[in-house]
């Protein structure tokens, strides 16, 4: 099993477990709600982004970090839905 995680080691998305031979590799995508690293703003009744750097590791669990990548994000407003 794969586990994204953020820098605060919250677990976003776990991914089916890929069976790979030893030195493999295989691209997988994974799809992540643009909500949950977003906040609730109780005041504008609206989801928002905050706008800065943050970590996405990549790895079987939070102590086994095969991979990380920093991405920054712009501030925004999503839908509510």
């Amino acid at each position: 099993m794969v586990t994204l995680l953020t820098s605060a080691a919250t677990p976003i998305v776990t991914a089916p477990k890929v069976a790979l031979a030893p030195g493999a590799l295989k691209q997988m995508a994974v799809q992540v709600d643009p909500r949950l690293p977003a906040t609730w703003d109780e005041a504008g009744h609206q989801w928002r982004m905050v706008a800065g750097r943050y970590d996405v590791i990549l790895g079987g669990s939070s102590r086994d970090i095969a991979q990380k990548v920093r991405i920054r994000l712009s501030e925004g407003v999503l839908p509510v839905r």
